[in-house]
């Protein structure tokens, strides 16, 4: 766990090291068979990998942690490493990948009521509808609405500075 709190509040000064210290995290937690601490050592991989903008490895490690997730019944987990992947697909420009993965994640999110999740969700699926070649405003305003809703319920300001930056 030590080493996961490293890795984390390395990733903006130097995600190299980041890194470094998210594998060394993920091999000792294969070594004491602890999936939950796998999961986490992944996702916080996945999230070095985005520092440095390397997308396929982003995609593949927040892959393996959302399915490491899914064995342990970590819900909470599991949707912040399947919005993660979402976020890299669309990224990437794979929106297909990343709507697939933002419904992924809505469901989790709505039967959990979790609304910090659901504002990201809410607004990647509004970015989708807005940068999709089908392009689609209705539905983009339709989900930036929601999120916006969300922003204003928790007061947050900064939620309803980006909400309203994108309506």
């Amino acid at each position: 766990d030590t080493l996961l709190l490293k890795s984390e509040r390395m990733t903006e000064i130097s995600p190299d090291s980041s890194l470094r210290l998210a594998f060394k995290a993920a091999e000792l937690s294969e070594l004491k068979k602890s999936s939950l601490y796998l999961a986490k050592s992944y996702l916080a991989i996945g999230k070095a990998y985005d520092k440095i903008d390397d997308l396929d490895n982003e995609i593949i490690y927040f892959k393996k942690a959302s399915e490491t997730f899914e064995t342990i019944s970590d819900s909470t987990l599991m949707a912040s490493s399947i919005i993660n992947l979402a976020d890299a697909f669309f990224s990437k420009g794979n929106y297909d990948e990343s709507y697939f993965y933002f419904r992924k994640a809505k469901s989790l999110g709505e039967k959990m009521k979790n609304n910090n999740l659901l504002f990201h969700i809410y607004s990647g699926l509004g970015n989708i509808f807005i940068f999709d070649e089908k392009r689609n405003l209705d539905t983009a305003v339709f989900y930036y609405n929601k999120a916006n809703v969300i922003a204003h319920k928790e007061k947050d300001r900064l939620k309803m500075a980006e909400s309203y930056r994108h309506l």
